[in-house]
């Protein structure tokens, strides 16, 4: 599945399947999953908001036993989110939620049990995608991405700006992917 642009019908984003792994994921995908009925797959939507006052180690703890929580009702697939930022809330930084949350569940014996998808307006280049899913994040929803290039094709910014906003400013062309896969296999 992919998303091209009008004007030059080049590909915006793809979902890539490496081996079982996707490594990001579109909005419609995400909510597919988000709304399964399988008795295979439990998801749980957790928050990594916090309050600007909390600190962010009391924040931190809030995540996990909201997933502690989740996997005693039976969820298998952690959707970790930061939607929802606003003047009194923050986003715990996703790589720090993710590698954190992967600490905690091999501590308590959980990671095997446990796939983490992360939803998140953070990344934006080939290191960051691949420090996320070497930190333990299983796929990625970069949404701030994909509404930005939506939107910057919806108000008709050109071909130049889509294909250069498209190819050079966000990680979703296959040479990234490629990238991505070759800094895995090292």
């Amino acid at each position: 599945m992919s998303v091209t642009c009008a004007r030059c019908s080049g590909v915006l984003l793809r979902l890539c399947n490496c081996r079982t792994v996707n490594l990001w994921q579109m909005n419609a995908d995400l909510l597919r999953i988000r709304s399964a009925k399988q008795k295979s797959l439990r998801v749980a939507n957790i928050s990594i908001l916090y309050y600007r006052a909390e600190p962010l180690e009391r924040a931190l703890n809030h995540l996990f036993v909201a997933c502690d929580r989740a996997y005693k009702n039976g969820a298998n697939v952690l959707i970790l989110s930061d939607r929802g930022v606003d003047e009194n809330h923050m986003a715990i930084p996703s790589l720090l939620a993710v590698s954190a949350l992967e600490h905690h569940l091999i501590n308590t014996r959980r990671r095997t049990a446990i796939s983490v998808i992360l939803e998140t307006a953070d990344p934006r280049d080939v290191h960051h995608f691949a420090l996320l899913l070497g930190y333990g994040a299983r796929a990625i929803n970069p949404y701030l991405a994909q509404e930005t290039i939506r939107q910057l094709i919806d108000e008709d910014h050109g071909t130049e700006v889509c294909c250069h906003f498209c190819g050079k400013k966000y990680a979703f062309s296959e040479d990234q992917l490629r990238d991505i896969l070759e800094l895995a296999s090292h």
